[in-house]
């Protein structure tokens, strides 16, 4: 990661290098400045501050930062408005970055810049409290976490009226080499649900009849991928629930190390091992362990508003007086205007 300054990285890019160290991979941070002119207005307001003491200041905050981030961190001093042009900003003998790859590492080798791991046995959500939410339904568990939790919009169903609930295994792998989902058969408890994403974009087939049969034989209640799967009449005919982002017949590789049971992101959501995962037709949402029990009692609070709500419309009231909305329309200014009456053609 290079940030222009000792702070930049940090409401930039935190949560991004934080679960990148979750995963058991390496973060490096080269800050080219320490930020010390443009960015330190509160330093200068101290009394005696000095150029060489800002910088100080900020470099501490930046190590403390890269502490708490499980990064390790660079200075260049490069200094700030205007930073100076061409490649000479680097420091001799480091390379620029490339897609995230420690310099030299040969094409392929993706996971030379990660720490391997598989996780064995992870807590877990209350099994009871996952089937609960199960059966709520993605919409309502969504919207009982707050509308929290969706993994993203381009998650399909591979057969219509599929729906699973699970404590979420999840794999990472790299793109079109699904050696860790291998691997993280030999992880599923009865009740998990298979939750997989690449390390970059992979549209390859990576679950098949033969993976999913095996998913089913473990006791998994389903997978859920960013990747594609094939296979899908017999998938279909099984019956195992399973949503990717693509459908491929394309294979992958088995040669390229990742992780077991390690946080992973969907979607921008954070999907922990271990926590409860519900899919269906409206999508996949994920509740984190901790809240499962409170999301599951306020979604049964929600079904039974919704009951009356839908036995009060079905008698006929409207939905602007049933949730209150003619005052928010009156608020924004909507006004009700009598449509002209048509002119005579004659």
């Amino acid at each position: 990661m290079v940030s222009a300054h000792a702070a930049d990285f940090v409401w930039r890019a935190a949560g991004y290098i934080a679960l990148t160290t979750a995963a058991g991979a390496g973060a490096h941070v080269v800050c080219l400045s320490f930020g010390e002119r443009g960015e330190s207005p509160g330093a200068w307001k101290q009394p005696g501050m000095s150029l060489d003491r800002v910088k100080q200041i900020r470099k501490a905050e930046a190590e403390a930062a890269g502490d708490v981030l499980g990064a390790a961190m660079h200075f260049l001093d490069k200094g700030d408005y205007p930073l100076p042009d061409g490649t000479d900003v680097l420091r001799p003998g480091l390379d620029p970055p490339g897609r995230g790859l420690p310099a030299g590492v040969p094409p392929g080798e993706w996971s030379a810049g990660m720490n391997p791991v598989i996780i064995v046995d992870p807590p877990r959500a209350d099994p009871a409290v996952v089937a609960a939410l199960g059966g709520l339904g993605v919409a309502t568990v969504h919207e009982a976490a707050g509308k929290t939790g969706l993994l993203g919009t381009g998650l399909r169903p591979a057969w219509p009226g599929a729906r699973a609930a699970g404590t979420a295994l999840t794999v990472l792998c790299g793109p079109g080499d699904n050696l860790m989902l291998h691997a993280a058969l030999e992880q599923a408890r009865p009740g998990d649900l298979v939750v997989l994403t690449t390390t970059s974009p992979s549209s390859d087939g990576f679950a098949g009849d033969l993976i999913v049969t095996s998913l089913a034989a473990r006791g998994v209640t389903g997978l859920v991928t960013t990747t594609g799967v094939r296979d899908i009449a017999e998938i279909t005919a099984a019956a195992f629930p399973v949503w990717s982002q693509h459908v491929s017949a394309q294979g992958t590789l088995k040669a390229a190390a990742g992780c077991v049971n390690v946080p992973v992101v969907i979607g921008g959501v954070v999907v922990r091992p271990g926590d409860a995962v519900i899919a269906g037709a409206d999508g996949v949402a994920c509740v984190p362990r901790e809240l499962a029990a409170q999301v599951a009692a306020d979604g049964q609070l929600r079904v039974q508003r919704e009951d009356e709500a839908r036995a009060a419309l079905r008698r006929g009231e409207l939905t602007l007086d049933r949730y209150g909305l003619r005052p928010v329309l009156e608020q924004l200014g909507v006004r009700y205007v009598r449509a002209e009456p048509p002119e005579d053609p004659r």
